[in-house]
């Protein structure tokens, strides 16, 4: 009877642990850490450190180029769970949480990692949806990502996404601030055109 009572006690343990342990690990939209706002070098959010940190410092890189670029606002967040919500609505609410993109054009862009569930999602902002359809972002998914997440290198799969996706934006648009410049040369043209028309 002793033996029953300590074998209950023991896997009761065991399932509190493992339950303890899934609470833990499981974010919500509020307990991610936006990275970005603390370091405006970093476009990677892995709070369980789930890549190495050169995987991470190349994809910081990467899309540290493409907003320079084209003004194109990124997160990458990489997560062991999210519990019982799905990744599209967990993305939504994560993107507009965040304020990914400018409100002026709707740039933003949002990669997604699920581990336990091994999902991703790529939700981009209106703004470039042209760019970056949903067919685009499938194959992205399917022939660069799961490929490497089933030989177990989620690494390689997320650096390989980030890039495919780069490729798909770069020189799609330009910064704000360089389309404001143009218009301000613009500007500035027409005024002197006209100020030289009334003074001669």
């Amino acid at each position: 009877m002793k033996r029953i009572a300590l074998l209950f006690i023991s896997v009761f343990a065991v399932v509190l642990a493992v339950t303890a342990q899934t609470e833990v690990s499981a974010y919500t939209v509020e307990s991610v850490p936006n990275v970005h706002v603390s370091d405006a070098r970093r476009y990677v959010s892995d709070p369980a450190a789930l890549m190495s940190a050169s995987a991470r410092d190349s994809i910081d890189a990467l899309f540290g180029q493409l907003e320079a670029s084209t003004g194109i606002e990124s997160a990458v967040v990489v997560l062991p769970s999210i519990g019982e919500a799905t990744p599209f609505d967990f993305a939504q609410s994560l993107f507009r949480r965040w304020g990914i993109g400018k409100s002026s054009s709707n740039n933003g862009l949002l990669i997604l990692y699920v581990a336990d569930q091994r999902k991703i999602r790529i939700h981009v902002g209106y703004g470039l949806e042209g760019f970056l359809t949903d067919a685009k972002c499938k194959r992205i998914q399917m022939q660069l990502m799961v490929p490497a997440f089933r030989r177990g290198d989620i690494n390689g799969g997320m650096v390989a996404g980030a890039l495919g996706v780069y490729k798909v934006l770069e020189g799609s648009m330009k910064p704000e601030a360089q389309e404001d410049d143009a218009g301000g040369v613009a500007a500035m043209i027409i005024f002197i055109a006209i100020l030289l028309l009334v003074l001669y």
